[in-house]
């Protein structure tokens, strides 16, 4: 049997019926996350939905000019994801593949989109074998399955810096065990192997020229931009690093554990495309200062897009929390609450009780400690948590 020609159309309202026969049908369902029979009222209103999402397009496969299955693209940014469906008549005969193809073909080069995306059950080899074979690659084999063709968002750290701090003038550069805050900071990112590179992101007033400095001695790129429109000096450092996330990290938090930034990035990885923004603070369970958030740009794009509010701009994670309708948070709890444990810096206090760790871990395990080290610590010497206990709570 000869192989069908297969090309692609936009569907059209008249498609909603055979969409919602194949939708229905029982392998297709198995395949699905999905897998109960849906009403075609439901249905109905989702296709309608669907034609008139600019966001959404959704496309009949016909082989040899008989419609044979969809192909549906949702876009996020330069990056889409990627379904597709084949009537049971038309299985097995490499029309899923070819629609696949033409879709990459076509409608990623027109559209602008850098990579294209799939989420498979573990248990649908035919689907997993038609995207391979269109050109994807399983870039983490787990549940689901995740296939993509085209380049991967690169993932950047990003240490939000400035030395205007009202409570602690400076204290990106206060010194610790030596060395200044922020370069143990840049050295502790750069053990994560998430993020591909570590930036510095500060603001153009003229008090923060010795961070811009100190980040060019370590051999980190640094962005400027606004001291309090943080929406804007974050989109700015995204665009400028090429970066697909930013993993955001305050500069009062030198006790940053890699393995922590590593779980929140294999996270954002393993939830792509359909998540804004993973964090690990919501609700709190990590030592503070351990709060990390990973950002993508398209909600850095969107964030600049919604907010006007200057106070929302600097604060901005005030915006998705009070909209958790509208944002799709993920959050990464510790295995232990450790949420009564205040690592960050802010006050004088908080700058003895970190010269104090710094001191004492440093010597002995260099900058890769991690958090359980120093809950160890805490733990045998009970007058070193004792030196910020009163701003616990702040």
């Amino acid at each position: 049997m000869s192989a069908p020609r297969v090309t692609l159309r936009p569907a059209t309202p008249a498609d909603g019926e055979a969409l919602w026969r194949w939708r229905n049908d029982p392998a297709t369902r198995r395949a699905s996350f999905d897998e109960r029979e849906i009403p075609w009222a439901e249905h109905a209103r989702w296709f309608a939905d669907a034609l008139g999402r600019a966001d959404r397009r959704v496309f009949v496969v016909e082989a040899d000019g008989v419609a044979a299955g969809t192909v549906r693209l949702d876009r996020a940014g330069r990056e889409a994801s990627v379904s597709i469906s084949v009537a049971p008549e038309w299985r097995g005969r490499g029309v899923g593949t070819e629609a696949l193809r033409l879709l990459c073909r076509a409608e990623a080069g027109e559209a602008g989109l850098e990579r294209l995306v799939a989420r498979i059950k573990p248990g649908n080899p035919a689907s997993r074998a038609a995207f391979a074979r269109a050109g994807f690659a399983v870039v983490e084999d787990g549940d689901p399955v995740l296939m993509a063709r085209g380049p991967r968002p690169r993932v950047v750290a990003a240490v939000q810096a400035r030395m205007g701090s009202q409570r602690l003038p400076g204290k990106a550069l206060r010194l610790l065990a030596g060395r200044p805050m922020l370069v143990w900071l840049i050295d502790r990112l750069r053990l994560a192997r998430g993020p591909e590179a570590v930036v510095v992101a500060t603001s153009v007033e003229r008090r923060d020229d010795p961070i811009a400095e100190l980040a060019a001695a370590q051999g980190a790129p640094c962005v400027r931009g606004s001291e309090v429109d943080l929406v804007a000096r974050l989109l700015a450092t995204a665009r400028r690093t090429d970066a697909g996330a930013l993993v955001r990290v305050t500069a009062d938090c030198p006790f940053v554990d890699p393995a922590v930034v590593d779980a929140l990035v294999a996270t954002w990885r393993q939830h792509e495309g359909r998540v804004d923004v993973v964090v690990n603070n919501d609700p709190p369970s990590f030592p503070h200062g351990l709060d990390a958030e990973v950002i993508p740009l398209t909600t850095l794009e969107r964030l600049d897009a919604e907010i006007a509010d200057p106070y929302y701009r600097e604060w901005f994670p005030y915006w998705w929390r009070e909209r958790r309708g509208e944002y799709r948070i993920v959050n990464v709890p510790s295995p232990v609450d450790l949420s009564h444990h205040r690592w960050t810096v802010d006050y004088a206090e908080d700058l003895a009780f970190a010269d104090r760790v710094f001191g004492a871990l440093v010597p002995r395990r260099g900058r890769a400690f991690l958090m359980q080290d120093v809950v160890e610590f805490l733990d045998a010497h009970p007058e070193v948590a004792a030196i910020n206990a009163a701003h616990a709570h702040r």
